[in-house]
């Protein structure tokens, strides 16, 4: 049991005193222990008024007090980690009994690992706590089995969501579906469309965030549960690409999320014999990808899903011309609001929303940069001047659509020359930003009006913006060299 939970369970306890009998840990913080995994979600079954009772909690332990659910159904206390900043709060979570008792409420529960539970009155130190688990659905022996089991034949009607949720715990435990579940999740796929849009993304975010997600995507796919999710994706399959592609469009989209985990997991600790950052890199492209861009929704698992959704648009754009040649004209852009369609459906937030969109438009970017002439500073300038920080994403998406293309055929020198200017591009976005990626203001709209006579309008932004391109090419370096440049290309212009 870990120690730092060990202990809030320890002094709960202790504020409780009588009222601790009828509190029980139940659920994924019991089974977790067993297994000797981290959890940081503590959730209790309560006997009375749960809300009186975590509000009490939070006064006694100065958390935040939050009420979810339809009706309040659940009351939640969030403790922050006072000793470490960075580690993430903990979550205790306060509900009613399902049902009259104890084991009414186990018989409810998703998965038998889950349908655990421990009288908060009877933990103690050392491990006599495991002796006082109560299991009758048999957890702890599917535990020992590594098998995820439904509790009962009704788990999947009573909540949809339990669909989605056995994939990703069978995937996050390293665990395999039982059969009769496995039978059970496919016969119910009709269940989700009865579920709510916001719970499906919240599961659906929970396999995103796996290192792995891929092959929890191919179960999905499986069991009919992706194309639920998203049903734009089903036209992905099977559709044919030109002779340098290893897979058909639906096996490349899952492929490029592969490759995402392979180019970000060593920020997670996994190796990868395709990428090593250079030093100076590693930190702030670690800090990047575990940007939070919208409440607990960081920028890797948003960078999988675009990588999922990248080539959506691929099925109606497909065209072949005369000499046999296959092309998507303009899939990146349609492809974009596509993928954010899909995204506003499964309630994301606008932030989200956009960096996504952002991403997709702009991922056969880096590709064109390669194929051209070289790594001008008005290209570098031009290129995060239209993608932000997102820019750094699309750059990990564009090596990742590469290594989805080639497969087990792809050329380690053409990658070679990939990377290098992917770590280029890194380099002038951390190190050269106010030089090349985003030059400070010489000038502002008064100045150029005061100079050249002229009246607000289009023209005066066209102009400023022309400064700063001028200022990442190294044309420009002071005022007095803008106020010379505007003089020059306006004298030059066509009326």
């Amino acid at each position: 049991m870990a120690q730092s939970a060990f202990s809030i369970i320890t002094e709960l306890d202790r504020f409780l005193g009588r009222r601790a009998e009828g509190v029980f840990l139940v659920g994924g913080w019991v089974r977790d222990a067993l297994l000797g995994r981290p959890n940081n979600d503590l959730d209790f079954s309560v006997t009375g008024d749960h809300v009186e009772l975590a509000r009490a909690v939070a006064n006694h332990f100065g958390g935040a007090f939050v009420l979810l659910g339809t009706g309040n159904a659940l009351a939640r206390v969030i403790l922050p980690d006072k000793a470490a900043r960075r580690k993430p709060p903990t979550y205790l979570d306060f509900q009613p009994l399902r049902g009259e008792d104890l084991q009414a409420d186990l018989a409810q529960r998703d998965f038998t690992i889950n349908a655990l539970a421990l009288p908060l009155a009877r933990v103690k130190p050392g491990g006599e706590w495991m002796l006082e688990i109560i299991d009758p659905s048999g957890g702890r022996r599917d535990l020992e089995h590594r098998i995820v089991r439904a509790a009962s034949p009704k788990a999947f009607s009573q909540d949809p969501i339990r669909l989605i949720r056995a994939v990703r715990l069978a995937h996050q435990l390293g665990f395999q579906i039982e059969p009769i579940t496995w039978a059970l999740l496919a016969s119910g796929l009709g269940l989700l469309a009865g579920a709510s849009p916001e719970r499906i993304r919240d599961e659906f975010w929970h396999i995103l965030s796996l290192f792995g997600a891929p092959a929890a995507l191919r179960r999905l796919d499986e069991l009919g549960l992706l194309t639920a999710i998203i049903p734009e994706l089903a036209a992905l399959k099977g559709v044919t690409q030109p002779p340098e592609h290893h897979w058909d469009v639906f096996g490349h989209s899952v492929e490029t999320v592969a490759g995402i985990e392979k180019l970000i997991g060593v920020f997670a600790g996994y190796r990868s014999r395709l990428v090593h950052w250079p030093r100076p890199l590693f930190q702030p492209l670690k800090g990047h990808f575990n940007e939070a861009i919208s409440a607990d929704h960081r920028r890797l698992p948003l960078l999988k899903l675009a990588a999922l959704l990248h080539d959506i648009a691929k099925p109606e754009t497909r065209s072949r011309e005369p000499d046999g040649r296959i092309r998507f004209l303009r899939h990146q852009l349609l492809g974009a609001e596509a993928a954010a369609e899909v995204m506003k459906r499964l309630r994301f937030s606008n932030q989200e929303i956009d960096v996504v969109r952002t991403v997709i438009a702009n991922h056969l970017r880096p590709r064109q940069l390669l194929d051209g002439p070289g790594l001008t500073g008005r290209a570098v300038y031009r290129f995060f001047r239209d993608t932000g920080p997102e820019g750094l994403d699309t750059l990990v998406l564009s090596l990742a659509d590469h290594l989805a293309t080639r497969g087990p055929a792809l050329d380690r020198a053409s990658w070679d020359k990939h990377m290098a200017l992917t770590v280029d591009m890194f380099r002038k976005y951390f190190a050269e930003k106010e030089k090349t990626v985003s030059p400070p203001r010489l000038l502002d709209g008064n100045d150029i009006m005061a100079v050249l006579g002229l009246e607000p309008g289009p023209l005066i932004g066209n102009l400023l913006e022309k400064v700063r391109e001028a200022q990442a090419m190294g044309m420009v370096n002071n005022r007095a060299e803008a106020l010379e440049y505007v003089r020059e290309i306006t004298a030059n212009a066509s009326p």
